[in-house]
């Protein structure tokens, strides 16, 4: 996963996510830096939201049919 800001392009790696309290927590390392993520329901609903918007669900299916024709793709040349 990548950032992009005015201060230069990160990548991110998520190390961890986790339920404390209310809230989903997702461990994640930009560069030297750590940090948690807390989401609350609110901040998940919203998120879902966009996830359930008709664009992203057809940009889901394209990558999961390109995943799946990558991996016969890759097992053919074996």
């Amino acid at each position: 996963m990548k950032v992009y800001s005015t201060s230069g392009a990160f990548d991110i790696v998520i190390k961890v996510a986790s339920i404390e309290k209310n809230f989903i927590v997702i461990n994640a390392q930009m560069g030297v830096w750590d940090s948690n993520v807390y989401l609350s329901p609110e901040d998940f609903r919203i998120l879902f939201s966009f996830l359930l918007r008709p664009s992203f669900i057809l940009y889901l299916l394209k990558l999961s049919f390109l995943l799946i024709l990558g991996r016969k793709m890759k097992n053919n040349a074996k």
